[in-house]
Parts: structure tokens; C-alpha cells; sequence
């Protein structure tokens, strides 16, 4: 029961790392766009709004990971496991989807802007 829990634990940190990976993607991407001077274009939003799910889905993967992390806790006798869902990675979410809003109607007001000079 051990190792398939061992196995279990790293396949969930195997689907973190490459939700991680994606996050960071995004966020190079975006900073790129900041550095070439235009970052309020909808593709930016759309990097937000996809960073928000991505941190979301981590914690949706916490979940079954923090229980099996206290029940392999629980088998081998250790004390405290501190694995689980996370009110700040929800707090993350909520703000990366305002701010995809924001950059959305920031490229929108941009686009209207250059639409009338």
C-alpha cells in the first residue's frame, strides 16, 4: 500500500510541475510583452485568465494529494504533513482572473483610443 502511495504522491507532483511549467510560460510571456512596451493586448488577458485556471487546477490537485499525504503520514508514523488546498492559491486565482478583465478592457479602451485619432 506504501509504494503505491509513494506513486501516487509523485504522479500528482509530476501533474504540478507541468501546471507550474505552463504558469511560468505564461508569465515569461507576459513580461516579455512588457518589455517590448505593449502590455495591454488581448493575448496578455488571455495569459491571465488561463494563469488563473492553471492555479485553480493546482489546488484541485491538492486536494487528493494532501489526503493521501496524511494517510502515508498516518502509515508511517510521522507527525505533521502539511500538504493540501490553500486559501492564498485560491486568492492567486481570483486575482489573475480580475486582472485578466483588466487587461482585457485595457486593450479594449487602447483599441478604441487608436480607433479615433
Amino acid at each position: 500500500d506504501i509504494v503505491y502511495a509513494i506513486l501516487g504522491i509523485q504522479m500528482m507532483i509530476a501533474v504540478t510541475s507541468v501546471l507550474g511549467y505552463f504558469f511560468i510560460r505564461h508569465l515569461r510571456r507576459i513580461v516579455d510583452t512588457v518589455a517590448e512596451g505593449d502590455p495591454f493586448i488581448p493575448d496578455n488577458a488571455r495569459r491571465l485568465r488561463h494563469m488563473g485556471w492553471l492555479a485553480v487546477a493546482v489546488q484541485l490537485v491538492a486536494l487528493p494529494a494532501g489526503a493521501l499525504a496524511g494517510w502515508f503520514a498516518h502509515v508511517s508514523h510521522v507527525q505533521y504533513v502539511d500538504v493540501g488546498f490553500s486559501i492564498g492559491g485560491m486568492l492567486l486565482a481570483l486575482i489573475l482572473f480580475v486582472l485578466a478583465r483588466i487587461f482585457r478592457k485595457g486593450a479594449e479602451m487602447r483599441d478604441e483610443l487608436e480607433g479615433t485619432v
